[in-house]
Parts: structure tokens; C-alpha cells; sequence
């Protein structure tokens, strides 16, 4: 593993929810990775709660990139049965285009073989055109798969218009 990316503990929580909530919630222009145009205003995309309530799972682990006492980056890895499902991964804001993103995709290839899985899978906002064609430049392939935004699960921000995720995989 990548020496700056480790496993959270419970302590870093509350900095993680302000890392993911700035860089998918800002209106601030350096956050590429920015959804807040497809959200209710002041809505967030996690809190403490949740965050805590994943981390409880056995099968979540999350990691973070950090440097000089610094968390600039984080990523959720989730096992399955025959694959690794990545999720949340959030780089702040004003260290976008540094490589951490890259970097974390590169732990979670590592991750997933050494857990002995196959492939990792991901799922994208369909309309993030410009987030889609990050993930096929590191090798990830549309699957075809579409599934409905869960509107309804989602209690922190609420959608302006109808979204659907489209699924990306990797096979390692």
C-alpha cells in the first residue's frame, strides 16, 4: 500500500465528512468532482452518522490519503462476494489534479488483489460526463448496468431532476 494511504479510525471521522461534503457538495470552482448542481442548496452528502454506520460494517474499509497531518483524500472499498465495490472517493478540493485521486484508485487495485477479487466496481451520476471519462482514462468500462438514484434513501440532499448511476468496472 501507497505509504500515505491508510486505514481511518474513528478519530478522523469528522474530518472526512467535511473532506467528502467539499469535495461533492462545494459550489467552490476548483472542485471538478462538485455534484451540487444536481442537489437541493446546502445539501450534504454524508454526515458522522452514516459515516460511522459504514465503518461498522466489517465488510467497508476506508481509507485515507494523508499527508503532513493532513487528510486530503479518502476512499470506501467494499467487499462482495466475487468483486470489490469502490465508493466515495473524495479528494479536497484545493489538491485536485496532484495525482491523489490516481493514487487511491491504485490502493484500491491493490486492495482488491489482495482480498483476491476479480474486479472492482463503481457507480457514476450519468450526467458527470467529465467523472465517467475519469475513471475509463484508469481503465474502468461501462458495464451497461443503469440503476435509479435511491431518491427516496438518500435523506441528506434531494436531487433537482430524476438521476441514474451507470456502473463502471475494472478487472485486476
Amino acid at each position: 500500500m501507497i505509504p500515505e494511504i491508510q486505514p481511518i479510525t474513528k478519530t478522523d471521522i469528522p474530518v472526512l465528512v467535511e473532506l467528502i461534503n467539499l469535495s461533492y457538495r462545494t459550489d467552490n470552482e476548483n472542485a471538478w468532482t462538485t455534484e451540487s448542481h444536481l442537489f437541493n442548496e446546502g445539501g450534504k452528502r454524508i454526515d458522522e452518522q452514516e459515516l460511522e454506520s459504514v465503518l461498522s460494517d466489517s465488510r467497508n474499509h476506508i481509507f485515507k490519503y494523508e499527508t503532513n497531518e493532513t487528510i486530503l483524500g479518502t476512499v470506501s472499498l467494499t467487499e462482495k462476494t466475487d468483486s470489490i465495490y469502490l465508493g466515495t472517493l473524495a479528494v479536497s478540493p484545493v489538491s485536485q489534479g496532484l495525482g491523489i485521486g490516481k493514487k487511491l484508485l491504485n490502493a484500491a487495485k491493490e486492495f482488491a488483489q489482495e482480498k483476491r477479487k476479480s474486479k472492482i466496481s463503481l457507480t457514476v451520476i450519468s450526467s458527470r460526463k467529465e467523472l465517467i471519462a475519469w475513471y475509463e482514462r484508469y481503465g474502468y468500462q461501462m458495464t451497461g448496468v443503469t440503476t435509479p438514484f435511491p431518491a427516496k434513501e438518500h435523506t441528506l440532499s434531494t436531487p433537482v431532476e430524476d438521476l441514474f448511476f451507470e456502473e463502471m468496472a475494472l478487472y485486476v
